[in-house]
């Protein structure tokens, strides 16, 4: 995705702004992995764009933590396993910056138990992007 190039390149605002604009039509047309897909990415963006003009960083933080989870929900009934690995990674990071360390390691221990079963190759992690 664009997006996800949009990102590495360090062009986060840019990256958010595109995924605004076009979360509704896949929110409301896509197939539910679109939809996953696109709320964990939505997830990033905002975590990259750090602190808004309106909100901290604390509730910047708090906000993303629901859309994981909702994309964490949406993967497990799908069985996509290995993108529930990332989202599982990216929640612990989350928990991780709040200083919630027993959620934290919650989410480390999904992430290892998916991890030993679904291990992740190198072809894995090139996929990824």
């Amino acid at each position: 995705m664009i997006i996800t190039l949009q990102l590495m390149m360090g062009l986060t605002h840019q990256a958010k702004a595109l995924i605004e604009s076009v979360m509704i039509t896949i929110l409301s047309h896509g197939s539910m992995y679109d939809k996953a897909r696109a709320q964990l990415l939505y997830a990033k963006c905002c975590l990259r764009t750090t602190a808004n003009e309106n909100h901290t960083r604390k509730e910047v933080l708090l906000s993303t933590l629901g859309i994981i989870a909702t994309a964490i929900e949406k993967f497990k009934s799908l069985e996509a396993y290995k993108r529930m690995k990332d989202a599982y990674y990216l929640e612990a990071l989350v928990y991780n910056e709040l200083g919630e360390t027993a959620e934290r390691n919650s989410c480390a221990r999904r992430f290892k138990e998916l991890d030993a079963l679904y291990p992740t190759t190198s072809q894995d992690v090139a996929s990824i992007f």
